[in-house]
């Protein structure tokens, strides 16, 4: 009886020791499941990222991203091209990374410029609204030079202006 005891003490002990291993291969592979799950997701965003980075490239080096349309409000005298020449802005910008803060402070370094605010519209449109130094004509002496409302004097370039014939001539007065 003894031996029969010992016999049935052994094998439930291996039972148990079974048990114990069984419960610890199964959370071995619970654990594997789980990291390669992490790892699948990690691969699967990894994936989606530089998916969006390849796109992101795509768009910003294509002509889809370029500005499609201009409009300069404000100009009087000043020609288009020549405001837009001061803002650095052309059909070949590109319309996301726009950065109107630099090009509306750029174009105020003109004598011309007053003011400039530069607004992102609707289908990549820009829009530069300008308020320009006012002119009050203009003066021929050894070169042709556009005279401003503060007395300071700018040399002429024909792309500054729209329409010379819109502003005074002043000539010298000599004896």
């Amino acid at each position: 009886e003894d031996l029969v005891a010992e016999e049935e003490m052994e094998s439930e002990e291996a039972a148990g020791q079974q048990i114990i291993i069984d419960k610890l291969n199964l959370e071995i592979a619970q654990k594997k499941f789980q990291a390669r799950k992490k790892l699948y997701l990690i691969m699967a965003l990894t994936g989606v990222i530089v998916l969006l980075g390849a796109v992101l490239t795509f768009y910003l080096f294509s002509d889809l991203s370029n500005v499609r349309n201009i409009r300069v409000n404000g100009n009087y005298f000043l020609s288009d091209e020549y405001v837009l020449e001061q803002c650095g802005i052309s059909l070949d910008s590109k319309y996301l990374v726009l950065l109107t803060s630099f090009k509306e402070e750029k174009a105020q370094e003109s004598p011309l410029i007053s003011e400039v605010s530069i607004e992102r519209g609707r289908d990549h449109t820009v829009i530069v609204n300008v308020v320009e130094n006012r002119i009050m004509g203009y003066r021929y002496d050894s070169k042709m030079e556009l005279i401003l409302e503060d007395g300071s004097f700018v040399d002429f370039d024909s792309r500054y202006i729209k329409n010379l014939s819109l502003l005074p001539m002043f000539m010298s007065m000599s004896d």
